[in-house]
């Protein structure tokens, strides 16, 4: 049968309950696609006012905004030279902006407009991201010790096994 295999059998009904996530996963799934698209109709909204330009510029902040929305929403860490990486983008962003030609009827109020929807996608990134990949649970961390503990055994014994004698005169 299929479910010997592995798969399930998603025609049965009485599993119907085991193929679906539970209800609060796809509930917070859902709320993140609710405001993934409150951000991308700002952005859209904002390259109209502003033009395609200044659009460019201003959204490619995203990267920005995630590596901001990570540190603070899941604790990541980054080393320095990845903080001056994130200054330099916006270093490169500002002089950009600054000698941009702006196309649009409304360039101040379609910048806030795509700055907001920027920033929001990067949260959206962020968010999808912590609600994809669960927290780490006390089994694999107990895993992860006796990993690293067979890992360290294997190296020992091939170190001691690979020392050759010292000869005796």
């Amino acid at each position: 049968s299929a479910k010997d295999n592995g798969y399930d059998d998603y025609d049965s009904e009485d599993d119907d309950e085991s193929t679906w996530p539970p209800m609060a996963l796809v509930f917070h799934a859902a709320s993140i696609a609710v405001f993934d698209i409150f951000a991308q109709s700002m952005c859209y909204t904002g390259n109209n006012l502003a033009g395609p330009t200044i659009f460019a510029i201003i959204y490619s902040s995203v990267t920005i905004w995630a590596a901001i929305y990570s540190n603070v929403l899941l604790s990541r860490t980054l080393n320095c030279y990845q903080w001056m990486g994130v200054c330099l983008v916006v270093l490169g962003l500002s002089l950009t902006a600054m000698y941009s030609l702006s196309s649009g009827e409304n360039v101040f109020v379609g910048a806030c407009l795509i700055l907001v929807g920027s920033s929001g996608h990067g949260l959206v990134y962020v968010l999808s991201e912590k609600v994809m990949i669960p927290p780490p649970s006390a089994e694999s961390s107990d895993n992860r010790i006796v990993d690293e503990a067979t890992t360290t055994a294997i190296k020992m014994t091939t170190a001691s096994q690979t020392e050759s004698p010292k000869p005796t005169q």
